[in-house]
């Protein structure tokens, strides 16, 4: 269900600067950078060639100013979004929900615990979520399975569906609890500001994978 998960597509630019505090679409397709409140962390997001094998390209950030002491309120992120009538399949305000299972490589220099968000973006809450860098500078394969919404359903429209978001910069009125249920737990769970307070730290993602089940299979590469 997610779009470039690869990170092959990059039509407006394949290295960005100074990125922090606007909202916006910088290099790979369908992955946006956002941000709340204002933080002082700024990043260079690159399309890096650097990827685990399989895969050709994955998505860069590097820390290039960083927040020591990260405020309450405040939030760095960057984010995917469906199309709600791609999602009908996950039957949301059913009975029958089912879940759905996320999927990702990823590439950290400093050991820490990171959220992610999932948003409901039709009314039915948040779902926060957490995984952890185990093995720094080393390739990594996650996943997070969510449970279905049985009380709110999906618009089947060109609408958002659902938000999918990595937290960098999260602050404590936003982290602090995974969710077990939708509308539960803190919106990005549990995270750590590690990343955005390590001098050229780096961060890396590819092979991003929505699939309906409660477990992750082999990426499905697709043509484009």
């Amino acid at each position: 269900m997610v779009i470039n998960g690869a990170m092959n597509v990059a039509q407006r630019s394949t290295s960005v600067t100074g990125i922090g505090t606007t909202v916006a679409y910088n290099t790979v397709d369908r992955w946006r950078f956002a941000d709340a409140s204002d933080p002082p962390a700024r990043f260079t997001e690159t399309q890096s060639t650097d990827a685990p094998d399989g895969f050709g390209f994955s998505r860069k950030f590097e820390v290039t100013t960083v927040d020591s002491s990260v405020a309450d309120d405040d939030m760095q992120y960057t984010d995917h979004f469906i199309e709600a009538q791609n999602l009908q399949r996950l039957k949301f305000g059913t009975s029958n929900a089912e879940s759905l299972t996320f999927s990702f490589y990823v590439k950290c220099s400093v050991a820490s615990t990171m959220g992610v968000r999932f948003t409901h973006e039709d009314g039915g809450g948040e779902y926060g979520a957490s995984y952890t860098i185990n093995s720094t500078n080393t390739w990594e394969r996650k996943s997070i399975t969510v449970p279905g919404n049985t009380a709110t359903a999906i618009n089947n429209d060109t609408g958002r569906g659902l938000r999918i978001a990595f937290g960098f910069t999260v602050g404590s009125d936003n982290a602090g609890t995974n969710s077990t249920a939708w509308g539960n737990g803190k919106i990005f769970g549990t995270h750590t500001n590690t990343f955005v307070g390590t001098s050229s730290a780096t961060w890396q993602v590819t092979g991003v994978q929505l699939e309906v089940g409660s477990s992750a299979t082999p990426f499905e590469h697709k043509t484009f």
